[in-house]
């Protein structure tokens, strides 16, 4: 991905990715387990060697959007909990 200017939020998120680096062999799998990660952002600065994935539960600007619950976003009362847990296995 060097080169590459991404940085975007994508929707419809399946709830899992794999990630491969063809030189090495590297393939990195994450998959969603728990909370509802519909979305994923994908950043890759185009002057770095990186990239970041992350899974979401609301799209960008969530707050500001006309319905803040259609973009993901969730409203807690006070004493509620939200929580998001992935899976994330290398292998070579």
């Amino acid at each position: 991905m060097s080169g590459t200017d991404i940085d975007h939020c994508y929707a419809g998120w399946q709830g899992s990715a794999t990630i491969i680096q063809p030189e090495t062999g590297l393939q990195i799998g994450i998959r969603a387990i728990r909370g509802g990660a519909n979305y994923c952002v994908i950043y890759t600065p185009t002057d770095a060697r990186c990239f970041c994935f992350e899974p979401v539960s609301h799209c960008t600007a969530a707050f500001e959007a006309p319905d803040p619950e259609a973009a993901g976003l969730k409203l807690l009362r006070p004493g509620e909990e939200f929580a998001l847990a992935i899976a994330i296995e290398a292998s070579l």
